[in-house]
């Protein structure tokens, strides 16, 4: 495996109120595995754009997952409490930070895409304006 990045990227993605109402039962694939690589996750941050009414039964912990090809995903972001950006009646945005991503690396075989998943069951209600915008910047390492 190569000690360096072989590339570092950011993007912005935006999920709708139905990617955010099956947030537990279908995580949201930000970067897709692709075999001989190793994704990790560096830092995000969460928009929410608020409308008309906040979703509920949020008071879970959202977080960013590496979801490997086999076995269960593994946090790689701080986790938190969901209630604090979906459950307001307001715009507003919180950041993630990566927990130790080289860890992810060594303990992660290639081929594992990341994800923005909650813990605990999937949110209700909204509104279909309601939307999520991921400012999302992670490092792909060759293995």
């Amino acid at each position: 495996m190569t000690s360096s990045p072989q590339q570092d990227i950011t993007q912005t993605l935006r999920l709708t109120q139905a990617q955010i109402l099956t947030l537990n039962s279908n995580p949201f694939i930000i970067v897709p595995a692709e075999a001989g690589f190793v994704n990790v996750f560096n830092r995000a941050t969460l928009s929410y754009i608020y409308k008309n009414t906040p979703f509920t039964n949020v008071d879970n912990l959202l977080s960013f997952v590496l979801i490997p090809p086999f076995g269960s995903p593994v946090n790689v972001s701080n986790s938190l409490n969901a209630l604090n950006i979906l459950g307001i009646t307001q715009s507003t945005s919180i950041s993630f930070e990566a927990v130790n991503p080289y860890n992810a690396i060594l303990s992660n075989s290639s081929n594992s895409s990341i994800a923005l998943t909650i813990s605990g069951s999937n949110p209700l209600g909204g509104d279909p304006g309601s939307s999520l915008s991921i400012n999302f910047t992670y490092s792909i390492f060759q293995l």
